[in-house]
């Protein structure tokens, strides 16, 4: 029922290319997002001349975004992956950088952007839909400063889940209800998360 794509987390996250200098506008700093993916406009100008792809998940079209897993049955009913996806945030390196702290003076809030790290992320969130109801049988999410560590976190949950009986999983939490219905947002995803073995259901990290 799921399928990992064929992406996989880039090591080389970095950007060093400098952008037109007419870019730099207090507008395009607008929304910079200091805990999560999401890039403000300016952002998004130097990814796009580095190639780097934009996917369009949770209607986002601003985030550098891959698919991880794909469902090969029925989206509609059953199993639904909500979404599946790894992602990346850039530092500035070479040129890139030297342009920020060229503008700094005059754009202070570009201090974000010369602080930001190197980071990955994993987010899996796989939904259950039927006669009976729908709801969310798990949402785990990763972020690390560490490569090697990302990936070790993206081999673990993706062997979890291909073993993983669903159709079961999704009776367990529904049966569970009682237990995790009356927590709070974070909290029902963290039960979720123990239920199946996990220690938590997030690992977020600032972006600089």
């Amino acid at each position: 029922m799921l399928k990992v794509s064929s992406n996989e987390l880039i090591h080389d996250a970095t950007l060093r290319w400098a952008i037109d200098d007419d870019h730099f506008t207090e507008d395009k700093l607008k929304y910079y997002d200091k805990d999560g993916f999401e890039l403000c406009h300016l952002e998004r100008d130097f990814y796009w001349i580095h190639g780097y792809r934009f996917g369009e998940h949770l209607n986002h079209h601003c985030v550098w975004q891959q698919d991880w897993f794909i469902n090969t049955g029925d989206n509609v009913q059953g199993l639904i992956i909500d979404h599946a996806m790894i992602l990346h945030r850039c530092d500035f390196t070479q040129s890139a950088r030297e342009q920020l702290e060229r503008h700094r003076s005059r754009l202070p809030r570009l201090d974000f952007m010369l602080r930001a790290k190197r980071k990955w992320g994993l987010d899996i969130a796989i939904d259950w839909a039927d006669e009976q109801g729908a709801f969310e049988v798990i949402h785990i999410e990763m972020d690390s400063y560490d490569y090697d560590e990302a990936c070790e976190d993206k081999t673990r949950i993706q062997e979890w889940a291909l073993r993983m009986d669903w159709p079961w999983a999704a009776q367990k939490i529904r049966e569970s209800s009682s237990e995790w219905e009356a927590l709070t947002g974070f909290a029902q995803n963290d039960w979720k998360a123990r239920y199946f073995g996990f220690p938590r259901a997030e690992r977020t990290q600032k972006s600089g």
